[in-house]
């Protein structure tokens, strides 16, 4: 309320100017789903509002039940169940994402929308402890990200999965990820069960070989400040001049991982160069992106390397075609239960093999491939 009485002048004005005011509610609120922190600080020794850093541990995600988030281990085998707890694994992480119905896919894609069993298989894998370049031990993928824009839901997954090398596949029926590290391979193909027998080879350009790269990670060790990790393949860039590309580490507070981030790019580029291009038939609807195959093409090794089953009798094998063995020989072939095995080859005459042992579970027409130590 003004109390000074209206001007009855016309060289005197009471202008009033409202600089700012509070307003003090004396009431509980709740917060639901958020953090709160509250500071109080002296006035006196800041012009305003400082600049506050937090270091939190982020959301709490589902894990499994038989696993121990601060030690990393798994006790026995899981039964499927979960527990509230909080991981910096990316799988778990990833799951949450897919599965929670408040900020996540869960809305759309219901709860049973994830492949829980692969993921499993992955966070045990990122859980693995390797070296952290420095004399000690760290997981071998983490994920510490600070998620507060609204994004693409493909484009976050995508990165996500990038933590591990990895890549978002839909099944048909559920989400599910494709990990680039070691496996048995899940199928061969060779001229004999390829449409007109044809493989077609493709070669990547050798500006897209980079043989440099920076990292940009968070470092955990400088307050979270961006920094930048260099890995280099010194013996290519003798040969070849410098290939440098430039990438960003999601989620990623490490220094010896971002620089296994950084070495796995350089030398997935180097070797994996080649693209080799076929069409099958029903057979391939059992793949899923990322399956590893054994390819034999007997046009390329310039001898014949693979090839049907004609006929079996005990440990001899008739095969489609001649074949010549030299050091030690092995015989790979799709078995009954559509997986790879393996067997040693002691002689062959002609298109005709004996092997070291008697195969229970060959049948004809199946596929074979050669592997030879020379």
């Amino acid at each position: 309320e003004r109390i000074t009485a209206d001007s009855n002048k016309n060289t005197l004005q009471n202008g009033t100017i409202w600089s700012a005011y509070t307003e003090i509610i004396d009431t509980e609120f709740c917060y639901p789903n958020t953090a709160l922190a509250g500071v109080s600080f002296d006035s006196d020794y800041f012009n305003g509002i400082p600049a506050r850093n937090y270091l939190v541990r982020g959301i709490k995600v589902k894990v499994p039940s038989n696993y121990n988030p601060e030690t990393r281990a798994y006790t026995g085998l899981w039964d499927g169940t979960f527990k509230i707890a909080w991981s910096d694994n990316p799988a778990w992480v990833l799951m949450d994402v897919i599965t929670n119905e408040r900020y996540g896919l869960g809305g759309l894609l219901g709860s049973f929308s994830c492949d829980k069993w692969m993921l499993y298989d992955i966070a045990r894998y990122c859980d693995t402890m390797v070296d952290d370049g420095f004399g000690g031990k760290e997981p071998r993928f983490t994920c510490n990200a600070w998620i507060t824009d609204i994004s693409d839901a493909y484009t976050l997954l995508n990165n996500i999965c990038s933590i591990f090398r990895a890549i978002p596949v839909w099944t048909g029926q559920e989400y599910s990820a494709i990990m680039d590290r070691p496996s048995d391979p899940a199928w061969t193909y060779t001229n004999a069960n390829v449409i007109n027998g044809i493989f077609e080879r493709s070669y990547s350009a050798k500006k897209s070989r980079h043989n440099a790269v920076k990292v940009t990670y968070s470092d955990k060790n400088n307050a979270y400040q961006s920094a930048v990790e260099y890995v280099s393949d010194d013996e290519s860039i003798a040969k070849n001049g410098l290939n440098l590309t430039e990438i960003t580490a999601f989620g990623c507070t490490s220094r010896g991982q971002a620089y296994r981030t950084g070495r796995w790019l350089i030398e997935t580029e180097k070797l994996e160069k080649e693209t080799i291009t076929f069409t099958v038939g029903r057979e391939g609807l059992m793949h899923l992106p990322g399956d590893i195959i054994r390819v034999s093409d007997n046009h390329y090794a310039g001898l014949n390397i693979g090839g049907r089953v004609v006929s079996i009798d005990g440990n001899k094998v008739t095969l489609d075609r001649e074949v010549k063995i030299s050091g030690t020989t092995n015989l790979t072939y799709i078995n009954k239960n559509a997986q790879e095995s393996t067997i040693r080859i002691t002689a062959a005459n002609g298109n005709v093999v004996t092997l070291a042992s008697t195969p229970n579970d060959i049948e004809p027409m199946t596929i074979w491939s050669l592997s030879t130590s020379t």
